[in-house]
């Protein structure tokens, strides 16, 4: 119980908000888990959550406002093994290269130092040093 939000100031009001996130990491672990089965355990764990994220958000008002409400309330009384293979028939026509983590390539050595005894560094002080060793 210490993931409590202090702005919600209310108990009831941060058990809600968990209980929220609660369900929905569990509806994302389904998804992945339904990924890998159709997909492969590689697969998944290329998945950008980021991506999926983005893509659930832009398409939940449009499937909203597509499916009928009857295909909804379906969806309330289906059985565990029948929405098991929905999800799976979801997920198999999902194009996994559009939600892949973007990999960053491996990092370049720093070039070698050359040097140089032209582009040595010399202090001001021995320049004027030699310079006041010179008979004028």
């Amino acid at each position: 119980m210490n993931c409590e939000i202090k702005p919600l100031c209310y108990p009831k009001a941060a058990m809600f908000c968990f209980a929220s996130a609660l369900m929905a990491y569990n509806a994302f672990a389904v998804m992945k888990a339904a990924i890998a089965a159709e997909h492969g355990r590689q697969e998944a764990e290329l998945l950008s959550h980021d991506y999926v994220a983005s893509a659930i958000a832009e398409a939940t008002d449009g499937m909203l406002v597509a499916l009928p409400n009857e295909r909804w309330t379906e969806m309330e009384t289906i059985s565990t093994a029948d929405f098991a293979a929905e999800v799976r028939t979801i997920v198999g026509g999902i194009d996994m290269t559009r939600h892949r983590k973007s990999i960053r390539g491996p990092q370049k050595p720093p070039p070698k130092q050359t040097n140089n005894r032209d582009s040595v560094h010399c202090s001001t002080k021995r320049i004027l040093d030699k310079r006041s060793e010179k008979p004028c």
